[in-house]
This record gives C-alpha cells, structure tokens and sequence, in this order.
C-alpha cells in the first residue's frame, strides 16, 4: 500500500516531468494514477498537483488553500498604489482585476472530473483547470473572471 502522502512530483536528470512513488517514477499521470487508483478517490490535491504538473510543469501551483491564495491576492493589491497609472511592461495585480474569492475551492473530484484552481507563478493569476477521471492528461486551463478593483 502505497502512502499518498509520499508522492512527489519532479523532474528527472533530461528535465522531463515525473512523479515518484518511493523509488518509482513515473512519467504521466496515466501511469502514476494506474500504479496509485485510490489517487482519484482518497488525494484529490495530490491528484490536482500531479494534473498541473505533467501538464504545465512549474509554470503553475496548485491553489491548495482558497484563504490563503485570497489573502495574499488581497495583501499584494494592497502593496499597489492605486493612483499610479499603468505602464507597460510593470505588473500589477489591480491591473488585471481581482477574482470572486468564493469561487477558488480546494482541488475536488466529482462529477466524474477533477476541478481544481491553480495560480499562473508569473503573474499570480488564479485558473481554474478541469479534467476529467477518463483522461487526466490534457486538463483545460480557465481564466478565474476578473473584476475591477475599487480604490
């Protein structure tokens, strides 16, 4: 039996994106959720991690933690002086908007499919990332609609 707890994902020494399971890699999340089935029912956020990983790498982080994500979203809008015009090429969060925080969930399985939320690291974006138990490999990746910052 293997402790859902002590599965990381990776990279291996060509840089390809992989999954570890004690001493045993793997190289999709086919393979990995073939090796490990109650992934799907008993780890949903491990499930996400592993979603996200093979398909984007380090580009995105699974939001694993809605209040947390909220709340740091919230801390650096407000680190942002709000009178200064935008610029190209300077990134501002308040630029872009903020989401409808009650929306991001932790990462869930249901419905047949995994929805979870994942910020872009780059910008600090939230996506929301669907994907079905049938084919965990090619996840969608959504924008969270974004709504005008007050002040």
């Amino acid at each position: 039996m293997v402790d859902l707890a002590d599965i990381e994902m990776g990279f291996s020494e060509g840089d390809a994106r992989v999954a570890f399971v004690g001493d045993d890699e793997y190289a999709s999340v086919e393979a990995l959720v073939a090796a490990v089935p109650d992934l799907v029912s008993e780890a949903p956020v491990i499930l996400a991690r592993a979603v996200v990983h093979f398909a984007r790498g380090r580009a995105y982080r699974v939001i694993e933690d809605p209040a947390r994500f909220a709340e740091r979203y919230r801390a650096q809008v407000a680190r942002e002086d709000p009178d200064q015009p935008w610029k190209e090429g300077v990134f501002r969060l308040r630029d872009f908007g903020a989401p409808d925080y009650d929306k991001i969930t932790a990462p869930l399985v249901g419905d047949g499919g995994l929805t979870c939320f994942a910020e872009d690291r780059a910008t600090g974006l939230p996506y929301c990332v669907t994907a079905p138990t049938s084919d965990l490999s090619a996840p969608g990746f959504a924008p969270v609609p974004l709504f005008p910052i007050e002040g």
